[in-house]
């Protein structure tokens, strides 16, 4: 049986082992005194209600609610309603409902009113009225309104294709090595 724990200060949370069978919830941190999440666990932690994280070593977390999210390293990060994620280094950012993404070697999926950056290595698909910016060997792709900028030299990126679906726009955008 799966057991949860809902921390509210940093000591609580620095005092679970690694090896906790069970989810952590993080119920607390603002903008000038977060949430550290600086190991991973066994589940990926719970960011909720309006905590601020910060994320390092490998940990895997998941905001809900309207969390804010900064994850380092090779982290994991999905960020749902209005929560915010950044993600750095190999970083993998899912973001949903009306989230900010911003991503650096990342592989960001974002959806409905989110906007996204991403810089580098990176794949990024935008949806609903995203707005995309993107440098270095993407694959960009954006539905419906999205826009898309590419702040990057303009001789290495191609336009692959444009296609229209009813109201709809898909752009994609490959960069050629």
């Amino acid at each position: 049986m799966c057991k949860n724990i809902v921390v509210r200060t940093q000591q609580e949370l620095d005092n679970i082992s690694s090896e906790f069978n069970g989810q952590i919830i993080i119920d607390f941190g603002d903008q000038d005194d977060a949430a550290v999440v600086n190991r991973k666990f066994k589940l990926p932690v719970i960011a909720s209600g309006k905590s601020y994280v910060l994320v390092a070593a490998g940990a895997e977390i998941i905001a809900r609610d309207e969390s804010f999210v900064k994850a380092k390293g090779a982290s994991i990060v999905e960020a749902m309603n209005r929560a915010c994620a950044e993600a750095w280094d190999r970083s993998t950012v899912t973001a949903k409902d009306n989230s900010t993404v911003k991503g650096f070697n990342a592989i960001v999926y974002a959806q409905d009113y989110a906007t996204v950056e991403a810089f580098d290595d990176c794949f990024v698909e935008a949806r609903g009225n995203s707005y995309v910016i993107s440098r270095g060997k993407n694959r960009i792709s954006a539905w419906d309104d999205a826009k898309v900028s590419i702040p990057m030299e303009r001789d290495k990126t191609q336009v692959t294709s444009i296609v229209f679906n009813n109201n709809a726009r898909y752009v994609e955008y490959k960069s050629e090595k």
